[in-house]
């Protein structure tokens, strides 16, 4: 998440719709900018109630940050989806195993034709496949096919038949066997994620930040002069009052005074 799209999203979110926001675009990295999720298990994911999470998305609908696919049942899934500007950049959508990927074409047709052709398959029969097989299940085969033939005692007297005829009857290459392609996605999408949850630590500390600055704020204009210390001794003498934290260090008393009356200030002003 670059700087400008996290300034635009804190200008228009309030605290905890921001946060589901954040959450919804670290899982829609290399999903196309949507996930499918059931309202409970997102609840948790984010840390709200189940009234308190439709609250954020329609927020989020109301900002015009995503689009719900809304389900008769809350407890079936519902596919969320982050509109245009709000989406991961297209650099980091642009891995999706089972959609394939799009490789730049050329006069020829493109990356899946120059391997076709550099594996010795006829120029022809290499349109004729581009037109029908996605360019990834060419790369991949190639690599499959190209594995097989560099085993020892292997029985195949001509890698290119082989190869023309997986494709052609849209013979898959087994799952267990990783391509480098995958490999790479796979490690793109966890380069990505984890640059996302960085991001998000700092959208976090950034946040808090700014809900100490405001709290500061709230303190100068309520309390004038010492009403600030009257207030925080006030509430030090209901503490104290308690024999477990009548045992606690004035100093750290103190502390828990004044987060307490922050708190109360956080009651009331919705936003933080």
């Amino acid at each position: 998440m670059d700087d400008m799209l996290l300034a635009k999203v804190k200008a228009i979110l309030t605290g905890d719709a921001l946060k589901l926001y954040c959450h919804i675009y670290l899982e829609s990295i290399g999903q196309y900018g949507s996930i499918e999720v059931r309202y409970p298990a997102l609840a948790v994911a984010v840390g709200r109630s189940k009234g308190s999470l439709e609250k954020d998305i329609s927020e989020l609908q109301s900002a015009g940050v995503c689009r719900v696919e809304a389900q008769a049942n809350q407890h079936k899934l519902a596919r969320i989806e982050l509109c245009g500007p709000f989406r991961p950049p297209a650099s980091d959508i642009s891995v999706q195993p089972d959609r394939g990927i799009r490789m730049s074409e050329g006069d020829n047709g493109g990356c899946a034709f120059r391997h076709l052709v550099d594996f010795g398959i006829d120029p022809s029969v290499a349109k004729e496949l581009i037109g029908s097989v996605s360019d990834a299940v060419i790369v991949d085969t190639i690599e499959y096919v190209s594995h097989l033939t560099s085993q020892p005692r292997n029985h195949i007297r001509h890698a290119q038949s082989l190869l023309v005829h997986y494709l052609r009857n849209d013979i898959r290459i087994p799952s267990g066997f990783v391509t480098s392609r995958r490999r790479d996605e796979q490690e793109k999408r966890e380069r990505l994620a984890e640059q996302a949850r960085q991001r998000i630590a700092e959208l976090e500390i950034s946040y808090a930040e700014f809900c100490d600055h405001i709290i500061e704020q709230q303190f100068a204009e309520r309390y004038s002069g010492d009403s600030l210390n009257v207030k925080l001794e006030a509430i030090r003498k209901v503490l104290i009052k308690d024999p477990k934290i009548a045992r606690i260090r004035s100093e750290i008393l103190e502390d828990i005074a004044r987060r307490q009356l922050a708190n109360t200030i956080r009651g009331v002003l919705a936003f933080i």
